[in-house]
């Protein structure tokens, strides 16, 4: 197993990113959405609407083939990358938390948020965009 610490990438905004190979397991957004949502509200702050995103799926997918993480290329929403391991939807918000700039994303005046995860070699991958 890697020995790479749970980590989550520096604050951007992002758009689908090219079509490459990916790999991975297709992780519940429904979980990462729960998780981020329990997340929200004990911060007194609303749910929001969570979408199972294809593109943020393959975002995901791709990351977890190279065994790296990164943001997306068009920077026109508030996204969040990250990926943990274990697997585990709570440790993942949980990371996201203990980063400012991605909590601030988090906590921010969103309504929806767009989920894609993957499990891969041990490592929960994700992809979050706000909008």
């Amino acid at each position: 197993m890697r020995s790479a610490p749970a980590a989550a990438a520096p604050v951007g905004a992002a758009a689908p990113a090219p079509a490459a190979a990916g790999a991975g397991d297709v992780f519940s957004a429904g979980t990462i959405g729960a998780e981020l949502n329990a997340y929200r509200v004990s911060q007194g702050l609303g749910a929001l609407a969570i979408v199972s995103s294809g593109a943020r799926v393959d975002h995901a997918m791709q990351m977890a083939a190279s065994n790296s993480i990164w943001h997306s290329t068009v920077r026109s929403m508030a996204e969040i990358v990250g990926r943990v391991s274990p697997v585990s939807a709570s440790a993942m918000i949980g990371a996201y938390a203990n980063s400012a700039p991605h909590n601030a994303i988090m906590l921010g005046a969103y309504s929806t948020a767009y989920v894609g995860a993957v499990t891969y070699d041990g490592w929960l991958y994700t992809s979050i965009q706000f909008g």
